[in-house]
This record gives structure tokens, sequence and C-alpha cells, in this order.
């Protein structure tokens, strides 16, 4: 999702990954996964094959890990800052902010043909460049293109 707010000469765009799960949702669902995990394990482990019962907790703490890197990127947002001086862009889960001068920054998409990737947005300044809202579909990213070429064409 993006959200473009402009104010005097100032534009800040936010970008939010989507989010189809809550923390809640996510808890429910290993909650019913590891349930049945565990029954299973347990009526193994008592039927005598009881070595299932540790690769199903590893099993387990492995779902739960992926769940937790999940949620947590689906909390990343992204934002960019557009003046007449400078372009800022920074993530809220990597709290590196990069400065960039608007009258030389360049946006441009590069998708990779031979391996049907999404296409990935660029923030272009020289021979640098930034991978920016990697969480959002290829209708988005070329909304967000359209949105920083008008900003940028328009302050310089």
């Amino acid at each position: 999702m993006i959200d473009v707010q402009t104010n005097n000469d100032k534009t800040h765009i936010l970008i939010y990954p989507n989010q189809s799960m809550s923390f809640h949702a996510y808890w429910l669902m290993f909650s019913v996964l590891a349930s049945i995990t565990m029954i299973i394990a347990v009526v193994l482990a008592y039927q005598g094959t009881w070595v299932i019962v540790p690769f199903a907790a590893l099993h387990l703490l492995f779902v739960w890990w992926g769940f937790k890197k999940a949620y947590q990127s689906s909390e990343n947002v992204q934002y960019i800052t557009i003046d007449s001086k400078n372009t800022y862009f920074g993530s809220s889960l990597e709290g590196q902010i990069n400065k960039f001068q608007t009258s030389w920054l360049r946006v441009e998409m590069i998708s990779d043909t031979k391996k049907h990737d999404e296409p990935k947005l660029y923030l272009k300044l020289h021979n640098k460049r930034t991978v920016i809202a990697s969480c959002l579909v290829k209708e988005e990213k070329y909304e967000l293109m359209e949105i920083l070429q008008e900003k940028l064409t328009r302050l310089k």
C-alpha cells in the first residue's frame, strides 16, 4: 500500500507491505499447527516410535521462527521524503536513512526476464542503486514509480 502526503514543498511517501494476517491470526494458525503436530507425535510415541517427538518439536521451532520473521517483515514500513534539495529513504526495521541529492536522483525499474522474477524498483544516484518497495506487487511498483518520477521531475 502506498500513502502519499504533500505539505509545503515536501512530499512524504509511506510504503506499507500487504498485511493479510494479524498477530492474533499468526498465533492462532501456529497453535492449530502445533496442536496437530504434537497430537500426531504423541500418538506415534505411544506406539513406540518415540524418536518422532524431538523432530516434531524441532519442526515447530522452525515454523515458529518462520512465522516470527513473516510477521516482523509485515510491519516494515519504508518511507521516502522528497524536498527540493534532498531525498531521504529509510525503513522502520533497518533504522538506516539514505540521503540522495534530488536533482541527480533517478527512478528505474529492472526486471529479469530470464528468471521471471518480479521487477525491482530502484532509486539510482550515479552508480549507486537502492532497492525500494520490495514488498509491493508489480502494479503497485509501477504506480510508485510514476509518483516518484512525477515528483522528481517537478522539483528539477
